[in-house]
């Protein structure tokens, strides 16, 4: 665990940020009035412990989706729960119908591709509505719950993105960036070496078998394409949290165009396959002979020191 934490110190700052907030929020525990806030301060703490995300954008991602879906989710279980209760005795079987039907179209709309960015908070919708109509028809006070509970998760979300930003923020538009960076570091590398490994007639004995099964690879040549074509799920996935994110650092720019990242990121895993095939070549067991790699030695190396620098002068602009 020492060494895991030393190699990035970012995560244990984070654990101590998440430990902060659980410790204020805990301290609603000891609070005398309001009684139901009191009573219910659980729901703070469950929201620090979800809502709080590494970076920020995360953060403002969850936290935003928990505070409209328990806000729609509120106000349509008391909307349901003003038409059952001129009904009399089959108002459960209003509730009961209610349910089902929220439910039903809730749980479809999660599904669709377009609803993935809101998918938690679509959960948060459907557990808020199911608590606030269980609980306050067996209290009978459905205002009190579903007010509380949002006042609740609305303390937990503004006491976990205050301390987010205000002790070592984390945002995912950074890393996004650095790791576009690294990517055009790390194919430039691969390209190098299988230009100088050819040109050297360097030989192999065998095909590692790591390699055959896309495995991690002692191989600086494999790791290098490898970690660029590996990168479109994460770059994805910074992608979502960083548009979250309000300008800061270099990225003052409102509405900051992060998409474009993963454009270049596709761009660059195109010419890692390419590297990917060139890799091929120089561990197949049928080589040309050294004399014939020696007639185009000059070009390769001219076309290389080309790419390289192509390379290098895109990551050094993504790093800016």
């Amino acid at each position: 665990m020492w060494a895991f934490a030393r190699k990035d110190p970012r995560k244990p700052v984070f654990a101590a940020k998440v430990a902060v907030a659980l410790a204020l929020i805990t301290l609603l525990v000891f609070l005398r009035e309001p009684s139901d806030i009191a009573s219910h301060s659980v729901w703070a703490i469950l929201t620090v412990v979800v809502v709080f995300e590494f970076s920020i954008g995360a953060t403002l991602s969850k936290g935003l989706n928990r505070g409209l879906g328990t806000l729609v989710a509120g106000g349509l279980a008391l909307a349901v729960a003003e038409l059952a209760a001129p009904i009399g005795k089959y108002d459960a079987v209003i509730l009961i119908v209610s349910t089902f039907v929220v439910g039903f179209f809730a749980s479809l709309i999660k599904l669709h591709p377009k609803m993935k960015p809101y998918e938690y908070g679509l959960r948060v919708f459907l557990l808020t509505f199911c608590y606030v109509t269980v609980s306050g028809y067996n209290t009978g006070e459905f205002t009190a719950t579903a007010i509380s509970r949002f006042v609740l998760i609305a303390i937990g979300a503004a006491v976990s993105l205050t301390i987010n930003i205000g002790i070592h923020p984390i945002w995912a538009g950074e890393d996004l960036h650095k790791l576009v960076a690294k990517t055009f570091s790390g194919v430039a590398k691969s390209l190098e070496g299988c230009v100088d490994g050819y040109l050297s007639c360097m030989e192999y004995e065998r095909i590692p078998s790591k390699i055959l099964t896309y495995q991690a690879s002692d191989d600086p040549l494999y790791s290098g394409y490898r970690a660029a074509v590996e990168a479109s799920v994460q770059e994805e996935a910074l992608l979502g949290f960083a548009i979250w994110e309000p300008p800061h650092g270099p990225y003052k720019m409102m509405k900051y165009p992060w998409k474009n990242y993963t454009k270049v990121g596709g761009a660059l895993r195109h010419c890692s396959f390419a590297v990917m095939a060139l890799h091929g070549c120089i561990l197949s067991e049928i080589q040309a002979p050294p004399e014939s790699r020696k007639v185009f030695c000059a070009e390769l190396h001219r076309v290389a020191k080309k790419v390289l620098k192509c390379c290098e002068n895109l990551g050094r602009e993504s790093r800016r």
